[in-house]
Formats: structure tokens, C-alpha cells, sequence
């Protein structure tokens, strides 16, 4: 087996793509409301079935997915009874309603720039686009040194006399 020899199957990518074509998944896109990598509705309202109204790269790649797979999007919502027990489970924003009626089976999966927060990673499967490092800064603070309000303070020092 390629496994057993070190190897990765080869034919592995085909049968995944095989297994997308002629199929229909129900998708679920929110809007973001503001950066460059996300999904944006024209609207600015979440999900909502008109194809037109949404751009973005990450809309951008998920229809080439499509066409490369030959598969099927429908612009899909959660269902509205499924709204009050998401913000039960997670809160009331519309991006974990999202997630959460994709880990339900309701959608297939949900179309947006996400913060993947404990929560949501826990409640579902990812595919990362796009990540933003975050770079904290922070000054070892000694007995003989100035604090970090001191410092951080410092930028604006010739605005404020």
C-alpha cells in the first residue's frame, strides 16, 4: 500500500474531486463588514438567495471551487427556528448562527472571513483562506525602568502641550 511504503496515494485527489461533481451544497454566506479577504453582500444583510448581490474573495473562491468541481451552490439561510437556538448555544451574532446550522447538517457550509473562536472550532470542521497574525508588543518592566503607559504615552507627547 502507499502507506506502507511512505508514500501518499496519488489517486486520492481524484476520487475527492469526483465525489463534488452534479452535487448541490446548501450554502450559508455572511457579510463582513469591513477588511479585503471576506464575503460582502452589496446589502450588507446576511445569507439570502440572490447570487448577484454578493463579492469578495472569499465568494471569488468558492465559486471557482464550484466550477473546478463541477458542483452546485444555493445561496442558503439557516432556518428561522433554528435562529433562537443558536444564540442559546453560541450568541446572537448571525456568523455563529452560521456555523451552527452547519454543524446541525442544515447547511453544508458557511461563506465569510470568520474569527474562529473556541466556540465555533469546537462546533464544526475549517478550511482556513486567510489568516491575520495578531503581534503583541509589550516592555519587561524593572524596578529602574519607565512603565509601559509611559512609553505607549510617549507617541503622543507632542499633541498633548
Amino acid at each position: 500500500s502507499y502507506a506502507a511504503c511512505g508514500e501518499m496515494d496519488s489517486f486520492t485527489q481524484d476520487s475527492r474531486l469526483a465525489s463534488l461533481v452534479d452535487r448541490t451544497f446548501r450554502v450559508g454566506f455572511n457579510s463582513n463588514s469591513g477588511g479585503w479577504t471576506g464575503a460582502y453582500a452589496i446589502d450588507g444583510k446576511h445569507f439570502g438567495t440572490d447570487s448577484k448581490k454578493w463579492y469578495g474573495p472569499a465568494v471569488d473562491f468558492v465559486t471557482e471551487a464550484a466550477k473546478t468541481g463541477l458542483f452546485r451552490i444555493e445561496f442558503a439561510s439557516p432556518p428561522d427556528f433554528l435562529f433562537e437556538k443558536a444564540e442559546e448555544f453560541f450568541s446572537s451574532s448571525l456568523f455563529d448562527a452560521c456555523v451552527y446550522a452547519t454543524s446541525l447538517g442544515y447547511l453544508d457550509f458557511c461563506v465569510s472571513q470568520y474569527t474562529i473562536t473556541a466556540s465555533r472550532a469546537s462546533s464544526a470542521n475549517w478550511f482556513l483562506l486567510h489568516t491575520e497574525p495578531m503581534i503583541l508588543v509589550v516592555f519587561e518592566e524593572t524596578e529602574n525602568s519607565n512603565s509601559f503607559y509611559s512609553y505607549f504615552s510617549h507617541i503622543l507627547r507632542p499633541f498633548t502641550r
